[in-house]
């Protein structure tokens, strides 16, 4: 899926190596992951509340099987709500 060694992909998940900027798309390709969401994967920042994450993925996820219009109605009941810190 990678066109990666299995030593390269294992370095990789063990944090041994970082993936290039092609494996990373070439990932999110074959995932259907947007590559914004890769990138804050092995952000530190992002992933310092870990439920957070989570929860944004789902959310993430939910969106991409609702049709145009439905994602239009969620998005503006989600630009009601305050913003938050």
């Amino acid at each position: 899926m990678l066109d990666r060694t299995t030593e390269a992909v294992s370095n990789m998940e063990r944090g041994v190596s970082l993936p290039s900027v092609e494996t990373l798309i070439r990932l999110s390709e074959n995932l259907g992951i947007p590559l914004r969401e890769l990138a804050d994967a092995l952000d530190p920042a992002v992933n310092a509340n870990s439920k957070r994450v989570a929860l944004e993925s789902a959310l993430s996820e939910r969106a991409r099987q609702l049709t145009t219009r439905d994602l239009e109605i969620a998005l503006k009941q989600i630009e009601a709500f305050p913003k938050g810190d």
